[in-house]
């Protein structure tokens, strides 16, 4: 098996949008601290490069998370940070596990997404490869008191041509009742994407995956590019189970510009139906937005609120409002990035977003602040942006650089995060808290 190192941002969806980042970056005065630099262990067996991987945190404030290289194989780990007052950054790092542990990496390798948490403490995730036909799985760490247990729920490309569906995104897994922050039940139908493979020039697809008595099994729910030239999107990336039974996501191409899609999902006499509520680039010069690469949040009335990579007044990427109606939504632009620092110094969004009780949106760049920026944490209050801080003001960068995941909230707005690079011990990057 050759191994291909997926340098600083060259991540698949990010070369796919033909994403460049730059290096270097000034800082911002704030409460910043890394709680954990990766590569601390010999042969960065600890996890080495977390790239578009998000966090998940229990009510213990234990994070978890994935990191795309490092571990035994140097195909990934899944880790744990417990809160412990007798370390120096007040958390406790344990691996969980470290992938390509099987031959010939039937257990996969390279964690394309962050885990998700059921109320039993089990975790839950997915590969970009390996497996049974080397094009990802759907994984399980299952918990038994401080220990966990791995299995593969399913391997993609068991059937003939892919069909099935190949290689799940960074998105990760998503299930019913995800966007009102309750953990996963452990017993309903998983959901995901996969920007490869089905039936329509490996156009992607959407997918249920139900545990059963005889373990879990797969159903395709939408074969995207069947519409068209790809008018219907292709290479979807994300998936959020809305409140009415529907779900929504995005395509990073495909649409009447072919610079992607905001879709919906909904339930039918003869299956699911497709319906696109926005294409990319409809405005003039792209000032609309191109290039969705991150996952939608649902806001607290029902309206979608996302980002694009590109496009936008400065082409610097847009946050974007979409209030669901059919073909007939209604798609605004509430801000535009833009890397000079006079504008706001931060471009290229990439990762999760999150809002806060008050509405609040808080996400990660990655890049901005002129040549040679390396990423900002921002908050978006009303229509005033505010970066809340500037990676690589240390040294070597060892506050990070390129942060990827986005970012998730912790009590009093605390924010948690990864970046890809950057850390203590070379690039292996770092997982930080940002405090208000």
């Amino acid at each position: 098996m050759t191994r291909t190192l997926l340098s600083g941002t060259s991540l698949l969806y990010l070369a796919a949008a033909g994403l460049a980042l730059e290096t270097s970056s000034p800082a911002l005065a704030d409460s910043y601290k890394v709680l954990y630099s990766f590569c601390a262990k010999a042969h960065c067996t600890d996890g080495n490069a977390p790239y578009g991987n998000a966090l998940v945190r229990d009510a213990s404030g234990t994070l978890y998370g994935a990191t795309g290289y490092g571990g035994d194989a140097d195909w990934g780990t899944v880790f744990a940070l417990s809160p412990d007052a007798k370390k120096k950054s007040g958390y406790r790092y344990t691996r969980l596990y470290s992938f390509c542990s099987q031959t010939n990496c039937t257990d996969g390798y390279f964690p394309s997404s962050g885990p998700v948490r059921d109320v039993a403490g089990n975790l839950y995730g997915t590969t970009l490869y390996g497996g049974a036909h080397d094009k990802g799985v759907v994984y399980e760490l299952e918990r038994s008191g401080s220990t966990y247990s791995y299995k593969v729920l399913y391997s993609f490309c068991a059937a003939a041509n892919c069909l099935d569906g190949a290689s799940p995104s960074y998105g990760g897994l998503t299930y019913e009742g995800a966007a009102s922050g309750a953990p996963y039940d452990g017993v309903s139908p998983l959901y995901g994407i996969t920007p490869y493979g089905g039936k329509n020039i490996s156009g992607g697809v959407a997918f249920q995956l139900t545990p059963g008595k005889h373990g879990w099994k797969e159903e395709v729910l939408y074969h995207f590019c069947a519409v068209g030239d790809c008018f219907d999107g292709y290479v979807p990336n994300n998936l959020l189970a809305d409140r009415t039974g529907h779900f929504v996501g995005t395509t990073l191409s495909g649409g009447v510009q072919n610079d992607g899609v905001v879709f919906e999902l909904a339930r039918s006499n003869t299956g699911w139906k497709e319906t696109v509520l926005h294409d990319m680039c409809s405005a003039a010069n792209c000032t609309d937005g191109r290039r969705p690469s991150a996952p939608l949040l649902l806001g607290a009335g029902g309206d979608l609120i996302g980002t694009t990579s590109y496009g936008g007044a400065h082409d610097d990427g847009t946050i974007f409002k979409l209030t669901p109606n059919g073909r007939h939504s209604t798609y605004s632009v509430v801000h535009d990035f833009c890397a000079e620092a006079e504008c706001g110094g931060a471009a290229y969004p990439y990762g999760a977003i999150t809002m806060d009780a008050s509405g609040n949106v808080f996400g990660t760049t990655s890049a901005g602040a002129d040549d040679g920026a390396t990423g900002v944490v921002y908050e978006l209050s009303g229509a005033t942006f505010t970066p809340l801080y500037r990676f690589c003001p240390q040294p070597l960068c060892k506050d990070g650089n390129i942060p990827l995941g986005g970012v998730i909230l912790g009590p009093d707005n605390t924010k948690f995060g990864m970046t890809n690079l950057g850390g203590s011990h070379g690039q292996g990057g770092v997982v930080f808290e940002l405090s208000p």
